[in-house]
């Protein structure tokens, strides 16, 4: 039924299109059923005269009359069946993209990318297929019902005895889906698996090469092929099997006919013209069972289908899939239908940073931060330290919402702060991760990010000066135009952190959140980093770091052990009083 509700919504998205396949398909079958009458009257009057007259072939009129209907209903239903399938899969993907990009940053996927590319792809298209094969399907039970109405007033017997064999073969064909579920449940994870591969293969080309894993990652993605091959072999043999049934109804339906009609023609109770009707209409009601056979083992893909892809909505009731939404994909584009730019928040310097008791767990591990309670100051450096597994990042991301907090209150100059995700944004704040994320794209454009140019020119000098990317842009052969390929390949670990640095502060954010900015850098090259960095008093930065460079120039460090603060002070202080620390300062040497 659930599957029913989503199927109506996507109808009703665009019902005047959607009706279109349809209308169009009646076009077609009505020229059809027109065809047979003309040709039952031709048959059943040709006995009567000697010789060919006019009179014979006025009976086709209302048929060639019937084609131009047609050729008109067709022009134009096609047009709107393709916008209708076109607009239903755009919906579709754009709930997806839309609720993604709503959640918190790592908690955005619940599956892997190759999964949620999948569902992007061909869950989406398989949804549509089925919408148009229902509209197809509509048609045809409605031809199918006339054909047999006009089947049985020509001879009863015949009628029942070609269309209940054909029924029960429908009926055994049913059975059968249990079987092709499992198997095409099968086929699309194995699919899942391969393209998932393919991604995590392609994006850590150097590490392997450097592993020198070449050939296990080779034999692995082989043994992944091999699973997929079976999977699909499985599906393919059995919907073959269910096709060829399904292929051979109208043959079995002819030769019942022929059968029938030949003892009904010798005893004189049916007509030549009743015997070609039942010949002309058979051959496309043979199409009705195997567009029901294939139509059921589309309601299976389909229920697949949806069920992944409200899995990559995880957390939202599953009606938002179907959401309708104004998607604008027929307006012409350019700078006037361009969308409004995403007003900025209203930024009000930050005074004063407090979080209190902020916890949060990793469901899978349990392990993550409990009771943390910070108090950061405006215009100063907080550096937030501790040893592998102490939580820093995890810290971060809490206090970012790029993760759920499971407890815990954040105040922003004294005022509640009710939505981490949604409060910590740009011109509020911004964030470089420990392992930034570049575009394959040019320079300037992995550093804008969608910031126009023209309103951030001096923005964008500034930002590339503090993070000292002036000498290495000039050295590069078309500057900032630079295509850097997929991810930065072009550029060297240091150069992909400072490029995220640019992009963190050419969006002039009151707080700098940066986890490990200068592990890829050179001593000077660090140091030159941070005391531009710290040249404005205006800005507050957090940042993760165990470097003494970056130790000794923080107004305040928080050292983290086992998820908790350990404690927290300057690093005199800390030195002095903190174990811990002092352990970390060894181990920074």
């Amino acid at each position: 039924m659930r599957n029913a509700r989503f199927l109506w919504e996507l109808i009703s998205y665009r019902p005047a299109s959607a009706s279109c396949r349809t209308l169009f398909m009646l076009a077609c079958y009505g020229e059809r059923i027109v065809f047979g009458l003309a040709i039952q009257a031709f048959f059943n009057t040709l006995p009567q005269h000697t010789q060919m007259t006019p009179e014979l072939f006025v009976l086709f009129l209302p048929w060639l009359i019937a084609i131009a209907v047609r050729l008109i209903v067709v022009n134009f239903g096609t047009i709107g069946a393709v916008r209708f399938e076109f607009s239903a899969q755009a919906l579709l993907q754009h709930n997806l993209f839309k609720h993604i990009l709503q959640r918190p940053g790592f908690q955005a996927l619940p599956d892997s990318v190759g999964n949620t590319i999948s569902s992007f792809r061909d869950d989406t298209a398989i949804v549509v297929e089925l919408l148009s094969h229902l509209g197809e399907t509509c048609a045809l039970i409605i031809y199918t019902s006339v054909v047999f109405i006009i089947l049985l007033r020509v001879n009863v017997l015949i009628t029942l005895l070609v269309f209940l064999p054909l029924c029960c073969i429908v009926v055994l064909a049913r059975q059968a889906q249990k079987g092709l579920e499992k198997y095409r449940r099968a086929s699309r994870t194995a699919t899942s698996n391969v393209t998932g591969a393919i991604g995590e293969i392609f994006g850590a080309v150097q590490a392997i090469q450097v592993a020198g894993a070449e050939q296990h990652v080779v034999a692995h993605f082989h043994t992944l092929n091999a699973q997929r091959r079976a999977s699909m072999v499985k599906d393919r043999m059995l919907s073959g099997a269910l096709d060829a049934l399904f292929g051979n109804v109208g043959d079995i339906g002819t030769a019942l006919i022929l059968v029938l009609a030949a003892l009904s023609l010798t005893a004189g109770q049916i007509r030549p013209g009743d015997l070609v009707i039942f010949l002309t209409y058979l051959a496309i009601v043979s199409d009705f069972f195997t567009d029901i056979g294939s139509l059921l083992a589309q309601q299976t893909q389909a229920r697949i289908s949806f069920e992944r892809m409200t899995n990559v909505i995880h957390g939202m009731p599953d009606h938002q899939l179907v959401a309708h939404h104004a998607l604008h994909i027929h307006d012409k584009v350019n700078e006037e239908s361009a969308p409004p730019a995403v007003p900025q928040p209203v930024v009000v310097p930050l005074q004063q940073l407090v979080v209190r008791d902020l916890c949060y767990r990793y469901p899978e591990t349990g392990r993550g931060i409990a009771g943390i309670n910070i108090c950061i100051q405006g215009g100063t450096l907080t550096v937030i330290t501790g040893r592998i597994g102490a939580g820093k990042t995890t810290l971060l991301h809490t206090l970012l919402g790029l993760v759920t907090a499971d407890a815990g209150e954040i105040t922003w100059n004294e005022r509640p702060v009710a939505d981490a995700a949604a409060f910590f944004i740009p011109q509020r704040s911004a964030y470089t991760a420990q392992v930034p994320h570049l575009f394959s794209d040019t320079l300037r454009e992995n550093i804008l990010l969608g910031l126009p140019e023209h309103e951030h020119t001096n923005d964008l000098s500034t930002a590339i000066h503090t993070a000292v990317l002036d000498h290495d842009i000039a050295a590069l052969e078309h500057g900032l135009d630079t295509r850097i390929g997929v991810r930065g390949v072009k550029l060297s670990g240091g150069q992909i952190q400072r490029v995220a640095a640019a992009r963190m502060l050419v969006r002039q954010p009151a707080l700098i959140v940066c986890d490990d900015l200068s592990s890829a850098l050179d001593i000077e090259t660090e140091q030159l980093l941070w005391d531009r960095l710290r040249t404005s008093r205006t800005q507050t930065c957090i940042a993760i770091s165990h470097r003494r460079s970056v130790l000794q120039r923080a107004d305040q460090i928080i050292v983290l052990k086992q998820g908790q603060v350990e404690a927290a002070g300057s690093l005199e202080q800390l030195l002095t009083t903190s174990q811990e620390m002092q352990r970390i300062w060894q181990g920074s040497e």
